[in-house]
């Protein structure tokens, strides 16, 4: 399997020019908007190419560090898939038989998932969250964050899951993710409620992938069951597949 390793970011030609043109000599701070993160210095490779290595931006590394996710066939199994065509190893060593990176078709193969593509069983589910209580998030050094990953969902088909805030905090982010593949075909809409009683509005968001973040400056969010409602569009190409996740 192929793994992600970097460990400094070689900027494009385009803004090795660019830094020419502003007079960049043998290295200078790289600020991005008005925060300074590491050093950009111009270096030459084996072929005597000049480029520009960003070093010491940790935000910038870490980005390029994690993979995208949702990237069936790159040969590199994200969270959410059994199995990845682009991986010679998949299915046995029948890489061809991977369907939509969540099954191996014909080949009685038995793949192990990824971690954090098997959902957690969820808490028996209620008239106002039919889809249940949303169970810790089951993904490495995602501690305290709660989710599943990997639901399938019928076109125009309503979930909706409770999760039930009961420590203080000032933010609260909710959110609903593509798992469709490499298609990124889940489209929806989203609405994210506050516990009834609140005071606060419900919040609405869609297209493939969204997100809202509750703040409450100078003083706790309220306590209770914060609801997430997603509903699928009609969209008979795709097969339809979500995570939806909270956390602080």
């Amino acid at each position: 399997m192929k793994r992600l390793s970097v460990r400094f970011l070689v900027l494009p030609a385009a803004l090795a020019t660019l830094g020419l043109a502003l007079g960049i000599a043998q290295g200078a701070p790289f600020v991005i908007g008005d925060t300074t993160c590491g050093d950009l210095k111009k270096i030459r490779d084996t072929d005597s190419v000049v480029k520009w290595k960003l070093t010491g931006c940790a935000p910038l590394e870490a980005v390029v560090k994690t993979p995208a996710p949702n990237q069936c066939g790159n040969a590199i199994l994200d969270p959410g898939e059994v199995c990845d065509p682009g991986e010679p190893e998949a299915c046995n060593g029948q890489p061809t038989k991977c369907i939509n990176c969540l099954t191996c078709s014909g080949t009685g193969a038995t793949p192990t998932p990824a971690p954090g593509s098997t959902p957690t069983p969820i808490n028996t589910g209620s008239a106002d969250c039919p889809q249940g209580e949303l169970p810790p998030l089951n993904r490495e050094g995602f501690d305290g964050w709660r989710g599943i990953d990997g639901v399938q969902i019928a076109d125009g088909q309503t979930h909706t899951y409770c999760y039930t805030l009961s420590q203080n905090t000032t933010r609260l982010v909710m959110s609903v993710g593509d798992r469709t593949g490499a298609t990124q075909c889940f489209e929806h809409t989203a609405e994210y409620i506050p516990p009834a009683g609140s005071g606060m509005s419900s919040k609405r968001g869609g297209g493939v992938n969204s997100s809202y973040t509750f703040l409450n400056i100078g003083a706790p969010l309220p306590q209770g069951v914060w609801r997430i409602r997603i509903t699928a569009a009609v969209n008979p190409d795709c097969a339809d597949r979500y995570q939806v996740i909270v956390h602080f």
